[in-house]
């Protein structure tokens, strides 16, 4: 069972990854500026310059992710496979450390393969994995630094928290947790803030530190005043049922449409929640951490989008495989894999004939 679990996990991240076969949706920053930072392109670091049509330079996040895309692109080539590539791997390798981690916690193998059956068959990391964006990578780091906060490897905790942070700032709501756990080390706080410096290296070796700086305060400026609107967009207060999926990319065929949107497996979405309530009650550890990545975004100024909620979906899935009843696992993973194989066109962009595409509406706000 675990071999089959982890080659249905490698299968369903690297399948068919070059398609749709240019960029889609946020790729279009995200990995555009990779490109442009794979050719030398200082402009791509540089908050001030125009795109060409199409396209805007990502400078709104932290470089790692884009990095990271670089060096997919050095080695693959400059082409979706090699922008999309490195996400699919760390989207392979956080379900592994979600598993490790769960079994460090609870002891059980079985809570532990539930947690990456969950993970693995659930759309929403599985698309986050297969898209040049940097959501995936947040993930990652922050799976693994959770790990290394468990196996009391205070240092391996911290590099890996530093590069959560260095892929996305909305790592700081992991805080709370690194710092119950490393509390008696507060040396261990410096070293994520070094980290982050790190990845800014190629800006810091041809910008002043001023231009750092002003840099930090243009981001800060952009995700506390950003008041863009965008027809798939929702409230954080909805994520949980899943009230707005994203509908990122679609190409009409004669008599078939193939979509991909930006969503969850509903049935282990909703049983979560469920779970998830009783849970909080209860004082579980990761029911706090569903929490501490889910409220700070009820408050948030900006425009926000369904997949922001990935980080608390990880806890999700360990709520709920703590909470399955033993003799309720067999039936349970035999509806969340019938769930996701339903909607698997929605989560590869497999084309469907246009008459059964009413059939994924299971809410009008699917559309």
């Amino acid at each position: 069972m675990p071999i089959i679990l982890f080659l249905a996990l490698i299968f369903t991240r690297l399948v068919n990854l070059s398609t749709p076969p240019g960029h889609y949706f946020d790729e279009v920053y995200h990995a555009f500026t990779a490109q442009e930072m794979a050719k030398g392109n200082i402009a791509a670091w540089e908050w001030w310059h125009q795109a060409p049509a199409g396209f805007a330079y990502e400078w709104t996040h932290p470089p790692l992710a884009k990095l990271a895309m670089v060096t997919g692109l050095k080695i693959v080539g400059n082409s979706p496979l090699g922008w999309r590539l490195p996400g699919a791997l760390l989207g392979i390798f956080a379900g592994i450390f979600l598993y490790a981690s769960v079994y460090k916690l609870s002891h059980s193998k079985k809570v532990a393969l539930l947690t990456l059956f969950l993970y693995t068959f659930d759309g929403l990391p599985l698309v986050m994995s297969r898209i040049g964006m940097n959501d995936i990578y947040l993930v990652f780091f922050l799976i693994s630094s959770f790990y290394y906060l468990v196996s009391k490897r205070p240092l391996m905790a911290s590099i890996m928290y530093g590069l959560a942070l260095a892929s996305k700032w909305s790592a700081i709501y992991f805080l709370p947790i690194f710092i119950y756990f490393i509390w008696k080390t507060p040396l261990y706080l410096f070293l994520p803030l070094l980290i982050y410096l790190a990845t800014y290296l190629p800006f810091l070796l041809t910008h002043s530190w001023d231009k750092f700086i002003e840099l930090q305060k243009q981001m800060w400026w952009y995700h506390t005043g950003l008041k863009a609107t965008h027809s798939y967009s929702s409230p954080a207060i909805t994520w949980p049922m899943m009230y707005r999926p994203v509908w990122a990319h679609v190409k009409y065929l004669s008599a078939q449409t193939a979509n991909i949107y930006i969503q969850g497996n509903p049935l282990i979405w909703w049983f979560g929640l469920v779970a998830v309530g009783y849970q909080t009650l209860k004082k579980n550890l990761a029911a706090v951490g569903y929490w501490i990545f889910l409220a700070p975004w009820i408050f948030s100024p900006r425009i926000m989008f369904l997949y922001h909620y990935l980080p608390s979906l990880v806890f999700l899935y360990i709520i709920l495989a703590q909470s399955t009843p033993k003799k309720l696992i067999c039936i349970s993973c035999a509806l969340y894999f019938i769930s996701f194989l339903f909607f698997s066109p929605r989560y590869f962009g497999i084309p469907v004939p246009n008459q059964f595409l009413n059939y994924f509406l299971w809410l009008p706000s699917w559309r």
